[in-house]
Parts: structure tokens; sequence; C-alpha cells
């Protein structure tokens, strides 16, 4: 029989599947402005449910180690648009306000997605604003 913890982390593991598999398969048909419309609705629904499975049981730090370790996993690349979007709508649905980041470097023309969270940057070095000058952070638009 499972212990506690590991029925947490079971579930950290299935939401983290769950929210890359959403995330990508969003993009791919909706693109990335009704995207986070989607994501802002599933996750205000999710933090009115009492009986949600996802308690805030993990750390920030827990939560974005995980979906680290589970993303190497997923059959296919996962991009680090589609990474941020899967954290920041993990870290909504824990009732936390996350910022999404989206950083251009002009020359050569590279961008570049991140989530902060109270400034500071959780998926990335605290200097991906110096290679990456944000082009909008984002919390509802």
């Amino acid at each position: 029989m499972a212990s506690s913890s590991e029925s947490v982390a079971r579930a950290g593991v299935i939401e983290c599947i769950a929210s890359v598999t959403l995330v990508r398969a969003a993009l791919l048909i909706l693109g990335y402005r009704r995207t986070r419309l989607l994501l802002d609705r599933v996750s205000d629904l999710s933090k009115r449910r009492t009986n949600s499975i996802f308690a805030n049981t993990s750390t920030v730090a827990e939560i974005v180690d995980q979906l680290s370790n589970v993303v190497v996993y997923v059959p296919a690349r996962i991009i680090c648009l589609e990474r941020s979007l899967a954290l920041y709508l993990i870290l909504r649905r824990r009732g936390l306000s996350p910022h999404m980041c989206i950083g251009v470097r002009p020359l050569p023309l590279v961008a570049h997605a991140w989530v902060e969270l109270a400034g500071a940057p959780l998926n990335e070095d605290p200097d991906v604003t110096c290679g990456f000058p944000v082009l909008r952070a984002t919390h509802g638009f």
C-alpha cells in the first residue's frame, strides 16, 4: 500500500503530465492567446473545487523540479513556452499568482518563456532577463 507522501507525489506527476499535454494540444489548436484564456478559466474552476486531489502540499521548488523531471519522459520535445505554461497552470491551480514572461533577443532573433513569482524566475536562472529582455510580463494578459 502506498504511503501518503507517495500518493501525493504520484498525483503531482499525473498533474504535470496532464498539464503539459493540455498546454501542448491547446497551443497547437488554439494558439497562445486563446490557450492563456483556457488555462486561466481551467485554473479558476479548479481553485473553486473544495475536494480537489491536488492540495497545496508541495512547495513551489518541488513543483518546478517535478515538472522538469516529468518533461524529460514526454515522447515529444517540450519547448520553454509549453513548460512555462504548464507551470503557470499548476501554480494558479494552487491559488498562487505567477507571471508568464516572454523575452526576445533581437540578434539573432530568439525568444524564450519562463514563469516568475514575486519577481523571481522559477524555471530559469535568475539572470535570464539579462539575455532576454521581457517583451511582456503577464498576469492575465
